[in-house]
């Protein structure tokens, strides 16, 4: 997903049934914090990025 904005702070994303049974690397690039039509204003931690490994 690129793009995604929550305005409560929380957000699910799901996926598709994997094929395999491999470990999955996850990037989440956090943007900033602010109002989805206010981009200039956004603060917070912008271009911070967070990785994790899940084992299905």
């Amino acid at each position: 997903m690129m793009g995604v904005h929550e305005h409560e702070g929380q957000a699910m994303h799901t996926t598709s049934p994997l094929t395999s049974d491999d470990a999955v690397d996850i990037e989440v690039t956090l943007l900033g914090f602010g109002l989805s039509d206010d981009e200039a204003n956004w603060t917070g931690p912008t271009g911070e990025v967070i990785y994790f490994n899940v084992v299905p």
